[in-house]
C-alpha cells in the first residue's frame, strides 16, 4: 500500500493537498491564502471549524457591519486597521462611535 501527501503552493492560487493512494489523485482540501491590505478595516466572524475574516475600505462601513454581526448574536472580534505590520486601533467599536462616525 502507498501512500503520501503531496502539497503545491502558488502565490496568486489556492493551497491545495493531494494524496496519492493505490496511484489515484484525490484532493483533501483547499486552503485560501488570505493576505491583509494595509489601510483596510478588518473583523473576524467566530464559527466552526474555520472563522470567517472580513475587511471593509473604510472606518465608518467597518463599524455598521461589526454592529450589524454583534446585534444578531455572532461571535466576533474586533481587529482594527492593519498599517502592513501591525494592528492599530483594536478597541472594540460602540453605537456612540457609529454616530460620531457619521455626523
Amino acid at each position: 500500500m502507498f501512500f503520501c501527501y503531496l502539497s503545491r503552493s502558488d502565490d496568486f492560487g489556492p493551497q491545495v493537498r493531494y494524496t496519492i493512494f493505490k496511484q489515484k489523485f484525490i484532493i483533501l482540501r483547499q486552503r485560501k491564502v488570505f493576505n491583509y491590505v494595509k489601510g483596510n478595516w478588518y473583523f473576524v466572524i467566530k464559527s466552526i471549524p474555520n472563522d470567517i475574516k472580513l475587511h471593509r475600505l473604510t472606518k465608518e462601513e467597518a463599524v455598521e457591519s461589526f454592529l450589524k454581526y454583534k446585534a444578531v448574536k455572532k461571535k466576533i472580534e474586533w481587529l482594527g486597521v492593519w498599517n502592513g505590520k501591525k494592528w492599530e486601533e483594536k478597541t472594540e467599536p460602540t453605537a456612540a462611535m457609529l454616530q460620531e462616525l457619521q455626523q
